[in-house]
């Protein structure tokens, strides 16, 4: 009797961790960054500032997904993201280039709900939030401004910007047996430059992320 009860228990608790582990879905995904920051202006000589958006970069890293029912549930993982934004200017007075590459790793959290297109088509919305730390970067000025040379080559954390980031994120996703087709864009809500600028624009993360991703 007591080998029968230890064996029902034995088969319970492996059908319990079973369907929890049916919940979990791992992944990978990969893709490209389109960044700004913003609408802030930067200084790189007397009278010019240079406004650093639409710069492409890198998006990778590990995802988890947690079913709370067939359709609702919650996605993080831990990302490799590089930022930032360029500006380039050519005419009679001024030829320069300026590139913003600072790299973050990055958690996101967001809530999903998958809509069932077919069996094997799913098409869900996500909205979430997302903290990220700066790991590296540069920001690069190449050029002269009214024949004066603008050159510089700044460390992006240790010069310009805190570390430290975070926003929000709202997506869409287009699910095919294990692949996932997702366009997000994501806003941050902390200041990026150390020195807070008075009286303008400072500087925030802006982006729009286009990923492929796969689940095991």
């Amino acid at each position: 009797m007591k080998k029968s009860i230890l064996l029902l228990l034995v088969l319970v608790a492996g059908s319990t961790a079973s369907l929890e582990a049916q919940k979990f879905n791992f992944g990978v995904r990969g893709g490209l960054n389109i960044s700004s920051l913003g609408d802030y202006e930067h200084p790189i000589g007397m009278y010019e500032d240079s406004e650093l958006d639409n710069r492409v970069g890198p998006y990778a890293g590990l995802f988890v997904q947690y079913h709370i029912t067939n359709q609702l549930g919650l996605e993080s993982g831990l990302f490799y993201s590089q930022l930032g934004g360029k500006d380039k200017e050519n005419d009679y007075d001024e030829s320069y280039k300026i590139t913003a590459n600072p790299s973050y790793l990055q958690i996101p959290l967001t809530v999903f709900y998958k809509i069932d297109i077919t069996d094997k088509f799913k098409f869900y919305p996500d909205l979430g939030i997302y903290a990220g730390y700066g790991i590296g970067g540069k920001m690069k000025t190449k050029g002269t401004i009214m024949n004066e040379n603008v050159d510089s080559d700044l460390m992006y954390f240790d010069d310009f910007a805190r570390e430290f980031d975070f926003g929000g994120t709202v997506g869409v996703n287009l699910e095919y047996n294990k692949f996932i087709l997702s366009v997000n864009y994501d806003q941050g809500f902390t200041r990026v430059n150390k020195t807070k600028v008075e009286y303008e624009d400072n500087a925030y993360n802006s982006n729009l992320r286009i990923t492929l991703g796969y689940k095991f």
